[in-house]
């Protein structure tokens, strides 16, 4: 799918993250790492591509109250190949719930590559 929460796997384990600053730039790394093309610019908001709360978190189910959360606070600058590579609080750091579980909506590549 071209959409959907967005989950790390971190120690054998699947877990979310969560956003109190998520923006295209955040989204657009994530879809890259999946091999789509950048984040759907329509779902941020104003100039300064900050992520509409009331349109983004937790778009896509909150994770169980079970899982981690792996990451909080990422910052990426849209260049990083993984999303690893941007800064965050460090792995299991966080100060949010499940309620805020960022999701994130790809387009598709620009060229499509396939074997047959």
């Amino acid at each position: 799918p071209l959409e959907g929460r967005v989950e790390v796997f971190f120690n054998n384990e699947w877990g979310t993250v969560c956003g109190n600053i998520w923006s295209i730039w955040e989204a657009s790394v994530v879809c890259r790492q999946l091999g789509f093309g950048t984040a759907d610019p329509a779902n941020y908001i104003d100039n300064s591509y900050d992520y509409d709360y009331h349109d983004g978190f937790a778009d896509f189910g909150a994770g169980s109250a079970e899982q981690p959360i792996h990451l909080d606070e990422v910052g990426c600058d849209g260049s990083e190949p993984y999303l690893s590579r941007c800064s965050h609080f460090g792995v299991g750091l966080h100060n949010c719930g499940h309620s805020e579980d960022v999701s994130v909506v790809c387009l598709p590549p620009a060229v499509g590559v396939r074997l047959v």
